[in-house]
């Protein structure tokens, strides 16, 4: 019978990734009723939900959040997590919607994960297991059948969305492999709450948001919510949660349903048509994840 600490832990990463996938269609709305850039929502959705996290994370940790600020070693890494991790995934995953969808934007986002396969093999220097290279085929007939849908003559999707879709799959790696170091010895939230305030911040600089001028219905509003209060806030909160309470493999795996729950929700909600092309190329990177991710609880 499985451990009602497990349990509870699974169950906190199922809502965590559900409300990932819910974030992403909030998001999809957004771009579709109102004139808000990806870029604005993503300063916005660091930034508040950066400040959520940051204020639970001073009442958790406000030693580790010091030490990261004091230690030019352990401050040099956090910002390069902030900028080249943590800004890069936010940024180039809600640009994917707003070029595409949620559900092919967050499949998408996911095949990143066999990157960060690859990146184990030559760190380890190590050649790829059976199942490890049949995930990484399989993942890859997946991102090629949605581009192309199996034509290489022409694109299925255009330019730009290809371009964020794979900029997301090589943030989804850097923002796996570079905080390691730093949540090996500091609490999550002291990591992850003040790099989205920062990360937030530099994007808002660059693009000069405070000039930009946008207007937001009521239901587009409410949208920009769900992607700064589900997605960011409450779904960062939990997952870290469920990691301290089934660890870290039984925890990435059961927010796997971010992938179910984002197409789902932007079909039922949002009338998204997906051909069975696509389909198809969902069920292939789906099973390519869950074998790589299988593959890493046998080793843990």
């Amino acid at each position: 019978m499985m451990d009602q600490k497990v349990l509870k832990g699974i169950v906190m990463a199922l809502i965590g990734g559900s409300f990932w996938g819910l974030s992403g269609t909030c998001g999809q709305y957004l771009f579709a009723h109102s004139d808000m850039s990806a870029t604005t929502a993503t300063v916005i959705r660091m930034v508040c939900g950066g400040l959520i996290l940051s204020v639970i994370a001073a009442r958790k940790a406000p030693a580790d959040i010091k030490d990261l600020a004091t230690k030019p070693g352990n401050l040099i890494r956090w910002i390069i997590f902030s900028i080249g991790g943590l800004l890069l995934i936010q940024l180039s995953y809600l640009q994917a919607i707003a070029y595409t969808n949620a559900g092919v934007a967050t499949f998408f986002q996911y095949s990143g994960l066999i990157l960060v396969m690859l990146l184990d093999c030559l760190m380890k220097r190590r050649l790829p297991s059976l199942r490890e290279v049949i995930a990484a085929v399989l993942v890859l007939g997946g991102v090629v059948g949605i581009a192309t849908h199996f034509n290489l003559s022409s694109l299925a999707i255009t330019g730009p969305a290809l371009a964020w879709c794979l900029i997301s799959a090589v943030a989804l790696a850097t923002y796996t492999v570079l905080p390691v170091s730093l949540l090996q010895t500091h609490h999550s939230l002291a990591v992850l709450g003040p790099a989205m305030c920062l990360g937030g911040v530099v994007l808002g600089v660059i693009t000069r948001v405070w000039q930009v001028n946008f207007a937001l219905s009521w239901d587009a509003l409410l949208a920009l919510g769900g992607v700064v209060i589900l997605g960011t806030a409450l779904g960062f909160a939990m997952y870290l949660t469920s990691i301290a309470l089934c660890g870290p493999v039984k925890a990435s795996m059961a927010a796997c349903v971010e992938l179910v729950a984002a197409t789902l929700s932007s079909a039922f909600f949002l009338h998204t048509s997906f051909p069975a092309i696509d389909v198809i190329g969902f069920v292939l990177i789906a099973t390519g994840v869950v074998m790589v991710s299988l593959k890493s609880e046998q080793q843990a």
